[in-house]
């Protein structure tokens, strides 16, 4: 941020920075953004198979994994210790060559 800016933030929260960061982002609504990812894959010839799955080791079949297991995801992998907090995870396979 230029120093006037920081100055103006300063004033208007009465606090002391001594420097600022602003940059531009994005958010979508993920239920919407989501439907519409999911239309778009299987237009697009992908396959959905929704199973239940007890090991990771059941997964090497597929090219690529949307991992949804929430608040169970410590069985999985047999970690106690694991605890749910918040994210998305996607886990793709993909040649050697195509990564790039």
């Amino acid at each position: 941020m230029a120093k006037v800016q920081v100055e103006e933030v300063n004033k208007a929260l009465q606090v002391e920075f001594q420097a600022g960061v602003n940059y531009v982002t994005f958010t979508c609504q993920m239920t919407k953004y989501l439907s519409f990812l999911q239309r778009r894959f299987v237009q697009e010839g992908g396959k959905i198979v929704v199973r239940r799955v007890d090991s990771l080791n059941q997964l090497g079949e597929y090219d690529a994994i949307v991992n949804c297991s929430g608040m169970d995801a410590s069985s999985l992998v047999g970690d106690d210790q694991m605890s749910p907090i918040r994210g998305q995870v996607i886990k793709v396979s993909t040649s050697a060559s195509a990564a790039g």
